[in-house]
């Protein structure tokens, strides 16, 4: 795909003196299929410092998967865009893509789509604003977390050209692979039902976005049935849905095996080889991404030699944006 100049729009800076703009450029997913991307570029107030203003690229949480389920559609909550507006107060200027819609669905989970949407979309506002730095963070919650692992793996093949400070990920999304790939027809539903939405939200994904996987081939009909219905709702309404059925009775055999476990292993695994200094910020109350999957995750990034820090903070999960002045620090550790 040609390198085209990014289409910009306007839009409400996140801080007085600030400014704000909503990037569109193309990108082609790792399928080969051509997209719009869609990202966000928030500027703090003055003058940059010499070699321009460092460079947050923000991954955000879990909206859905329709191509309306997008925050360029649905406004971020307050809390987070408290939180970005901490990142601009510091001096950063703020990268905030959207991910990539294939095929009319969100590639949810997809570590290397994810990667894609990150760095394509910062090298889009690197074209647009000359004055942000080489240097730049990879950064993120939950699936933004995960996102910015991703990002901070492929970033070397990505994009060369830029400094990669490092990776601060909030309470990130990882293990998930070998979690979903156990649950099968014969796991009690009570075992599964925490990840009955993600795993359900993968496969419908995959499904669109990878067909030679036969993805939907795992499932019952009336599994595949639920996949088609949640492929343009936003989360909570997959959450709703998804609640009405024991997700052990959605599948012919483990998630593991077949394409489904495919693109578990090679999508929703998150690589741990990362050629960068690694944060995690996480919450020891947090039921959605406990601490012990953290924990995993460490271990597994220090086996590879990746230089690992894990600070654990009193939050849960939805409410560690709260925890700004921490995910900051950390932040400042890395870009000074």
């Amino acid at each position: 795909m040609t390198v085209a100049e990014p289409v910009a729009e306007q839009i409400t800076p996140l801080i007085d003196g600030g400014r704000g703009v909503r990037l569109r450029h193309p990108v082609r997913s790792t399928d080969g299929f051509d997209t719009i991307a869609v990202t966000e570029l928030q500027l703090p107030e003055g003058t940059p410092p010499a070699g321009g203003w460092p460079v947050v690229v923000h991954g955000h949480g879990t909206n859905g998967l329709g191509p309306l389920t997008t925050p360029e559609h649905r406004p971020r909550p307050p809390e987070e865009n408290d939180y970005l507006a901490g990142l601009l107060a510091r001096g950063w200027a703020v990268v905030a893509p959207d991910y990539l819609i294939v095929n009319g669905i969100h590639s949810y989970l997809d570590g290397p789509d994810e990667a894609l949407a990150m760095v394509r979309g910062l090298q889009a506002a690197r074209r647009h604003e000359p004055l942000l730095s080489r240097k730049w963070l990879s950064t993120g919650g939950s699936q933004g977390g995960h996102a910015a692992l991703w990002a901070g793996y492929r970033a070397p093949e990505l994009a060369p050209e830029l400094e990669l400070a490092g990776v601060v990920a909030l309470c990130p999304a990882s293990q998930l692979d070998w979690i979903f790939g156990l649950i099968g027809p014969r796991t009690p539903a009570w075992i599964a039902a925490g990840c009955g939405s993600p795993l359900l939200m993968v496969a419908a994904a995959a499904d669109v976005v990878r067909p030679d996987l036969r993805v939907s081939d795992s499932f019952t009909p009336l599994g595949q049935r639920v996949l088609r219905e949640i492929r343009e709702l936003e989360i909570f309404e997959i959450m709703e849905l998804v609640s009405g059925f024991e997700v052990p009775s959605l599948l012919r055999h483990p998630a593991g095996r077949g394409g489904l476990g495919r693109q578990l292993r090679e999508r929703v695994a998150v690589p741990t080889a990362i050629p960068a200094p690694v944060r995690i910020l996480q919450g020891w109350r947090d039921t959605s991404v406990p601490l012990p999957l953290t924990i995993g995750l460490a271990v597994s990034l220090r086996r590879q030699g990746v230089d690992v820090g894990v600070r654990v903070v009193d939050s849960g999960h939805g409410d560690i944006v709260t925890r700004g002045a921490r995910a900051r620090a950390l932040m400042a550790g890395l870009l000074t």
